[in-house]
């Protein structure tokens, strides 16, 4: 009993905003994380602010067309990206199609998690390329607008880029 009272007393006495209590690292202002799979709801993009968890994935080119046999239609994409902190893998490609809230796909690197049919978004690290397919539930419009973005391991998040399908 008496730990716990003791615990609970640590926790309102030393982690406070404006308390920085004994070894309990207050301080500061809250910084707001999102979710990794926020359906578009993060609109920060940019380099992280926070300072601890790195900087930002950047998109320098992206290319892609449409594999017009599947059905539904998809589009095949090949994102070329650098990030600083070298941690892609397990972060996340996020796609908006027209405004749309975005999609969010796993980067995976096969080497690391093995040959797999589930594969989301395959990551080359040597290459500094993620791939990923769009699948389009209304057709094939050939002028749609793509917009994507990439989150790295520690949520960092790219600036977005805009990309239509040839």
């Amino acid at each position: 009993m008496r730990t716990g009272i003791t615990f609970a007393l640590l926790v309102v006495l030393g982690c406070g905003e404006q308390s920085a209590g004994p070894g309990m690292g207050g301080g500061g202002t809250p910084t707001a994380v999102s979710d990794l799979n926020d359906n578009g709801q993060d609109n920060s993009g940019g380099d992280d602010t926070g300072g601890a968890n790195g900087s930002a994935p950047v998109i320098s080119g992206v290319s892609g067309s449409w594999d017009g046999d599947a059905d539904p239609p998809r589009v095949l994409i090949a994102i070329d990206v650098s990030d600083p902190d070298g941690d892609l893998h397990n972060g996340k490609v996020g796609i908006s199609v027209d405004g749309s809230a975005e999609e969010w796909f796993v980067i995976q690197d096969p080497e690391m998690d093995g040959a797999s049919d589930f594969i989301e978004a395959l990551y080359d690290p040597e290459a500094g390329q993620v791939e990923v397919t769009a699948e389009l539930d209304d057709g094939m419009p050939m002028d749609v607008s793509l917009t994507l973005r990439v989150k790295d391991a520690a949520m960092n998040v790219s600036d977005p880029y805009d990309f239509t399908p040839q």
